[in-house]
Formats: C-alpha cells, structure tokens, sequence
C-alpha cells in the first residue's frame, strides 16, 4: 500500500510588534528580546490540536519613535515597532 500526501497550502500574514515605555533605554532591550526571537524563527507555533507549522519569520521593518499624548500633561513615551512577516501552512482539519 502507498502513503498518500498532499502539499499543505503555503500562507503569509504580517505581525506587527508594539513596544512603548517611559525611556528609549526601557523599551530597546524588549524589542531586541522580541527580534531575537522570533526573526528566522522556523517550527511549530500553538498548542495542540490548535497548532500551526511556520516555515519562515523575517523582520520586515522596525522603527523608532515617540507617541506624543494627545491632550493633557503627560509625557511622551518611546515606541519600537517590529513589523515581522510570518509565512506557515495552513491546517486542514481532518
């Protein structure tokens, strides 16, 4: 008897990563932690039976900023934004 397979289909999707803290200083460390690991990350993401295969992560773009409240006296806060592009196969339920 023959093994049959079939190819999973192949999705993108893109995540973005937010981190804002009081000090440059206090939200670099977390965005480096956050690249570390999930740039070229491969291998299963979930818990079963809800997981999902990752065949590639790539950091796509991040950017430094400030986040400026909109009214009030409060200070502005330190934004690192991480866009990453996930590409996984699709799980077809049985």
């Amino acid at each position: 008897t023959g093994v049959q397979t079939c190819a999973l289909p192949i999705f993108a999707a893109r995540m973005q990563f937010d981190v804002i803290a009081a000090t440059y200083a206090a939200a670099k460390p977390i965005a480096d932690a956050i690249r570390l690991r999930f740039d070229g990350y491969r291998g299963t993401m979930g818990t079963s039976p809800n997981t999902t295969v990752v065949r590639n992560t790539t950091l796509e773009n991040e950017i430094d900023g400030l986040v400026t409240p909109v009214s009030g006296n409060a200070p502005d806060k330190y934004r690192v934004i991480l866009d990453f592009m996930f590409t996984y196969n699709e799980t077809i339920p049985s």
